[in-house]
């Protein structure tokens, strides 16, 4: 088969590609093209425009720890670049803008069961279910290379930082 039949299968006749054959959830594309400027050595992301704040964001770039549950996409020492609402009703805005998006943006949540534990405990993965019950609005969790969802069904108020980009 050609280069060109192969591609016009793969990309234009099948939609998917060959290597697995399904389609795998994905981020809410946040940052868009004309936001990012390259200049000699320098990169900028403009979030002015990404989402739904009045503020500057809370920015946090913290190196990715070595536990392999985000694996391929997070390992051990990669720059995951998140942010978060700097007030309540950008934080509100920024809630309701997550509940409009498909699941599959990460997420950096607190994890329930340690509330009362003297350290805090926090995951960044990915939201892969989504739902309202009696109690409000709620997310469940799966790192990427795990093989069953966190068990905690996580409710707005533990939601930290989103994930916009990784660096490697």
């Amino acid at each position: 088969m050609s280069f060109s039949s192969w591609f016009k299968k793969v990309f234009i006749g099948t939609g998917s590609f060959p290597i697995s054959g399904q389609e795998r959830l994905s981020p809410s594309d946040i940052i868009k093209s004309d936001h990012i400027a390259v200049n000699e050595w320098f990169v900028t992301i403009d979030l002015r425009d990404a989402l739904p704040l009045t503020e500057q964001p809370i920015i946090w770039l913290p190196h990715t720890p070595e536990s392999g549950s985000m694996d391929p996409v997070m390992d051990f020492g990669h720059n995951a670049l998140y942010v978060w609402a700097a007030n309540k009703t950008d934080e509100r805005s920024l809630l309701d803008w997550l509940w409009t998006q498909e699941v599959g943006n990460v997420v950096v949540y607190r994890i329930p069961a340690d509330v009362s534990q003297p350290a805090i405990a926090y995951n960044a993965h990915r939201i892969i279910k989504k739902g309202i019950d009696a109690e409000g609005r709620y997310y469940f969790f799966k790192g990427d290379n795990n093989s069953v969802q966190d068990p905690w069904k996580i409710r707005e108020e533990s939601l930290k930082y989103l994930c916009i980009g990784i660096l490697y």
